[in-house]
């Protein structure tokens, strides 16, 4: 389930130790900081049954390596597959790099409504 506590109180399981949840974000954004292009793709599901993806980063002015490379990788592994308790009734599908967004997520602006 999403904690819903505000950001600084939230905590993710990483192999069985509680984490800050900010943690996840740095790795992320250490790449974004760099102003080096990265593309999430699809890997699966863990064991939870939740999605898994990569990022894929490469060097300046690349973006459409990563972006080539994660949509073969993702064409060869079967893309993204909704987990099971993730109905279409509770989706929209969005042609926007093949990205399917959750109701309520309004996608031109990334906000929660």
């Amino acid at each position: 389930p999403h904690d819903q506590r505000p950001f600084e109180e939230r905590q993710t399981l990483v192999d069985g130790e509680l984490r800050s949840y900010f943690e996840s974000l740095f790795w992320a954004g250490i790449v974004v900081a760099s102003h080096l292009p990265s593309t999430v793709f699809p890997t699966g599901a863990g064991e939870d049954g939740l999605p898994i993806g990569l990022q894929l980063v490469s060097g300046p002015y690349q973006d459409f390596k990563t972006i080539e490379i994660s949509r073969l990788i993702a064409d060869a592994i079967g893309g993204f597959v909704p987990p099971s308790a993730f109905s279409e009734r509770h989706a929209v599908v969005v042609m926007h790099l093949g990205v399917i967004w959750p109701k309520g997520v309004d996608v031109r602006r990334q906000t929660h409504s």
